[in-house]
């Protein structure tokens, strides 16, 4: 999602369900009504 320095970067986040998503994959609103927590994590680290 975001290239920094030539490593790749995924941002995530926890919903109001305790579920884990890809930021990006709902609308902005829906994402600030239900983010509890962002996590970003090296490409690797997602696999």
């Amino acid at each position: 999602m975001f290239k920094c320095f030539s490593v790749e970067f995924t941002v995530a986040y926890e919903d109001k369900d305790g579920d884990w998503m890809l930021a990006g994959d709902v609308p902005w609103k829906m994402f600030v009504c239900s983010c509890k927590r962002l996590r970003i994590m090296k490409d690797q680290s997602i696999n």
